[in-house]
């Protein structure tokens, strides 16, 4: 996924969308072992492999998690079910003590949020965001952002590398953005992203909870976003994983009822 692809505003909303969806509801063993002794020496090959390995080639990906959404204004917590089908859409719903508090969908074109205990629906085209927001949703990367998968440098992106320690640093500058990705020493797992772009605006991105299971190479299922729009203007994403399913088809079912109201924000 390349970072030219997509503008630096477009995770700020989808996590603003699963966040208010959110806000309606008010046998795997972990990688990580034992460290000790100094840590290995890399060298940037091995970090960009690792980097390059990190993402995840899928035509669907399905995911249960517990959510936490925070904003400076708003919060609220609940379970997150999220299911992508490549190309096509991305479905979620959220429930709170068993009970469907939001449904969602979106697509290339628009995306539809119903609101099962207030009775509402919101629906919005893609291209009525650009208008509102100056943004450029693209669909392809929201997906893969959702997925857990990174911005990975094209071979004209300048990069560099360092070691502090159990800390491998590489940095890179493709197009407008500025990408620091950090690495664990031992394991060569991609724990932190940090993502600037010329305004200061910052995406910060913490992955934990390594987990290999059958049929599954290693994922974080801990996956914690941050937004610094400005420095009072922060929203958090923060998504803890209990299973995960790749190449297994999910329905997708969505309707709004015919007496719901629709709300415009």
């Amino acid at each position: 996924m390349a970072a030219a692809q997509m503008k630096f505003i477009s995770l700020k909303n989808i996590m603003v969308l699963i966040g208010f969806g959110i806000l309606t509801l008010t046998g795997c063993k972990s990688t990580a072992g034992l460290k000790k002794g100094t840590a290995p020496q890399r060298t940037k090959e091995e970090v960009m492999q690792a980097l390059m390995k990190h993402n995840i080639d899928f035509t669907w990906f399905t995911a249960k998690a517990d959510a936490h959404f925070e904003s400076t204004a708003l919060s609220g917590s609940g379970a997150l079910q999220l299911r992508i089908r490549k190309d096509s859409l991305v479905w979620m719903t959220g429930k709170k003590f068993s009970i469907e508090g939001f449904r969602s969908i979106i697509n290339k074109d628009s995306f539809y949020l119903v609101n099962r205990i207030e009775k509402y629906y919101h629906a919005e085209a893609n291209r009525s965001l650009i208008r509102t927001f100056g943004i450029d949703l693209n669909f392809e990367d929201v997906q893969h952002l959702l997925a857990g998968n990174m911005f990975l440098p094209q071979k004209t992106d300048s990069t560099y590398f360092v070691q502090s320690g159990d800390k491998c640093l590489l940095s890179s500058q493709m197009a407008e953005l500025s990408i620091l990705y950090g690495f664990d020493a031992w394991t060569m797992e991609l724990n932190t992203v940090d993502i600037t772009d010329p305004k200061g605006r910052k995406i910060e991105v913490v992955l934990g909870n390594y987990k290999k299971t059958k049929n599954l190479p290693s994922l974080p299922y801990n996956r914690k976003y941050t937004f610094h729009e400005s420095a009072h203007e922060v929203s958090v994403l923060d998504i803890k994983i209990e299973e995960i399913e790749i190449n297994v088809p999910k329905t997708t079912n969505f309707s709004i009822p015919s007496h719901y109201d629709r709300l415009r924000i």
